[in-house]
């Protein structure tokens, strides 16, 4: 279809449109965790999306979040039971495909089907600047975000990983949480190989794509730019994790990976009070909640090796490339940490009260 000029797609563009925060009410800041191991298990820190969404499947609403399709390709997608819901949770660090979604969002809510919306914070900007006031049966979640790859380069480090292993990957989990799991940075993959399936979990230093998005070298060019890196959020509710927890309380340190709350809107309290009985939580401030959530206070620094990174992406073997810059050159001293007990480590950080 040819242009005709008549301006709609600059009106609804997220990045010249940034739509302002109610301020309807002071927002609270939340640390908290579901009192549910096993459910807390499937989430990236305290199990937090998976009430949030359970308590409005409930009320009639269908869910709309990130999920891999059959190719690991990043599509937000519509959840409707407790079931489907799960492939939604966790973090996955690319940039989802939302090309149809903002449309049948606003179909939705025009036909009075209810809708929570989870996604970046640019992401729920560009839905709002779509429905504009549609939006009473609309919930918006966004979270602390700071950036993401493209889908082209997973599909490459999940195309190297293939071919140095003989294998077919059908499925990566982000925030992978294993028995006695110290860290936030592991990873689990399933491949096919010979007939079998087989789980394959790992540290995010020993694959190429988690690599280069923990070393911050693979964002979008926007993301270091990005201007909804602050508490401003025209979301309902914001979910981060709470680094720095145990700067403010005795009741859990990071290691026990709590969630951070920001409540933006009285819809989001009302949403969040709904799941209070099932969460343990503590109220505390913006100033301790963002000290340690860079991203909640300023886009992430460009790093000088990206320059270097997207360069040689564009020379060499992507084998290359990958030994080069998607890989830490003292991997040693990483592998030694991690043979520490995790018990000991946890110890380590409760009196040192820092990484």
């Amino acid at each position: 279809m040819d242009c005709v000029d008549c301006g709609l797609c600059r009106k609804v563009c997220p990045e010249l449109n940034i739509a302002k925060p109610s301020f309807e009410m002071e927002q609270q800041y939340i640390g908290c965790l579901d009192k549910d191991e096993r459910r807390r298990q499937k989430g990236s820190s305290g199990g937090i999306f998976g009430l949030l969404a359970e308590e409005l499947i409930v009320d009639g609403y269908i869910i709309c979040g990130a999920a891999f399709d059959e190719d690991l390709q990043l599509r937000h997608q519509f959840a409707t039971d407790s079931n489907s819901i799960e492939r939604l949770k966790k973090s996955k660090y690319i940039q989802s495909n939302c090309s149809t979604i903002y449309a049948q969002i606003k179909k939705y809510l025009r036909s009075g089907q209810k809708v929570m919306f989870v996604g970046t914070p640019c992401q729920c900007n560009a839905l709002l600047s779509i429905v504009g006031n549609k939006k009473d049966g609309l919930v918006l979640v966004d979270f602390a975000c700071h950036g993401v790859p493209s889908q082209e380069l997973f599909d490459k480090c999940i195309q190297l990983y293939e071919e140095r292993h003989d294998c077919k990957v059908v499925d990566y989990s982000f925030r992978h949480k294993p028995k006695l799991y110290g860290s936030p940075k592991n990873f689990l993959l399933t491949v096919k190989k010979d007939g079998s399936v087989i789980k394959k979990a790992g540290r995010y230093y020993e694959e190429p794509f988690y690599c280069g998005f923990q070393k911050y070298i693979t964002l979008r060019p926007s993301c270091y730019s990005c201007k909804w890196a602050n508490t401003d959020r025209v979301s309902d509710i914001t979910l981060a994790d709470y680094w720095g927890i145990e700067s403010v309380t005795d009741k859990w340190d990071r290691t026990d990976h709590p969630s951070l709350v920001i409540v933006n809107t009285e819809k989001g309290r009302k949403l969040f009070d709904g799941i209070k009985k099932q969460i343990d939580w503590i109220e505390t401030t913006r100033k301790d909640a963002v000290r340690q959530n860079g991203s909640l206070m300023q886009p992430t620094d460009m790093k000088p090796e990206r320059a270097a990174f997207f360069d040689d992406y564009q020379k060499l073997l992507f084998s290359e490339v990958a030994e080069r810059h998607l890989s830490l050159k003292n991997r040693w001293k990483k592998d030694l940490y991690y043979t520490i007990p995790f018990s000991i480590r946890k110890m380590i950080l409760k009196i040192t009260k820092k990484l």
